[in-house]
């Protein structure tokens, strides 16, 4: 099983040689360095992955997932906020109308956003 792993990542590198913005690939890679126990390779392959697609929710997930394993919370907190409007299209619909009722036309505020002074 190792050695199909180890052939698989050696596809993945090459594949990404060629095409280094292929965000699949660098994701797949990181699931595989994770299964061989390489979390730094797995880390920089999902920040590799959310680079090369910025709205690819599951590296998001993942990223946020290792940024909380080598301690890094408030980056794990950021990641896991960006992967859960990406993965969640209802989410995406409420805050997009939310927006707008809560704006003019030309995206200006219709309502103080803060409380008037005393």
């Amino acid at each position: 099983r190792e050695e199909r792993d180890g052939e698989a990542i050696h596809a993945y590198k090459q594949a990404l040689i060629l095409s280094p913005k292929f965000a699949k690939a660098w994701f797949n890679l990181g699931v595989l360095q994770g299964k061989l126990g390489n979390p730094q390779e797995k880390l920089r392959s999902y920040r590799k992955a959310v680079e090369a697609d910025h709205n690819f929710g599951e590296a998001w997930h993942n990223l946020g997932v290792m940024y909380n394993a080598f301690g890094k919370a408030e980056e794990g907190r950021e990641a896991f906020d960006r992967a859960r409007k990406l993965l969640n299209p209802k989410l995406r619909v409420a805050e997009s109308i939310e927006f707008k009722s809560a704006t003019t036309p030309d995206g200006a505020p219709d309502r103080p956003t803060a409380a008037p002074p005393p």
